[in-house]
């Protein structure tokens, strides 16, 4: 009975923190579609019949940026796929952090919302399927920003730091935040289950000011496969 009861508390926990990824999905699906549809129009002012007699120089460089916009919006999209079958592969932190912030600036209640960033650019590489560390990172800072009480300037900040074995990522506000809602699961949770699989460890704490840090830590490539190895 007790097991029966645990695993039906497992099934509840899982089943919040999807739903949990889910919402902050659809939000970002609803900024990106915005983008989408600005770019859209702004190209629609073109007409056919002036592509076909050829466009000045000023009108040609501005479809050509319009161009690169859609192009770097699809590339966000794509970000936001997820494939179970996708083979874990090096990661490297800092494009991953570019590509999370890149993302979390479409969320159509947050982007306003200023994020200062500081780490090592040659942190090393951990292993990862491609996407499930960028969905935790975007996740976090949405999470975290959405608690923010105010929007101070520079009062978000993402910092990564780490060493030959571990790299650790943390979302810290650098001013009050909001009491948490009850409903739903906790944020970290969401983050090990967007993380599952890999060997993930999570913490959350206080700092200054009545701030809030989420952090989260991984083995680097060369520590996994080296524990890995030692299986």
């Amino acid at each position: 009975m007790e097991n029966a009861v645990a695993v039906a508390d497992e099934m509840l926990a899982l089943e919040a923190a999807a739903e949990a990824w889910v919402r902050t999905a659809d939000a970002l699906l609803c900024g990106l579609n915005h983008a989408l549809s600005n770019r859209i129009s702004s190209l629609l002012v073109v007409s056919p019949e002036r592509v076909e007699r050829g466009l000045g120089a000023a009108e040609a460089a501005r479809v050509g940026a319009e161009l690169t916009k859609l192009e770097e919006l699809l590339r966000l999209y794509r970000l936001l796929e997820r494939s179970e079958l996708a083979s874990a592969e090096p990661v490297r932190v800092p494009d991953a952090v570019a590509d999370a912030l890149a993302l979390f600036s479409r969320h159509p209640a947050l982007r306003d919302i200023e994020c200062t960033v500081a780490g090592d650019a040659d942190l090393p590489a951990v292993l990862l399927n491609p996407s499930v560390l960028v969905h935790a990172l975007v996740f976090l800072v949405c999470t975290v920003a959405g608690r923010l009480d105010s929007n101070e300037s520079g009062a978000l900040h993402v910092a990564y730091t780490g060493d030959l074995n571990w790299v650790t990522i943390a979302v810290e506000t650098r001013s009050p935040i909001a009491e948490a809602e009850t409903a739903g699961a906790p944020a970290l949770d969401v983050v090990r289950w967007l993380l599952r699989g890999a060997p993930v460890t999570a913490a959350e704490s206080r700092v200054p000011s009545d701030g809030l840090r989420l952090e989260f830590r991984l083995p680097t490539l060369a520590n996994q496969r080296r524990q890995e190895g030692g299986r």
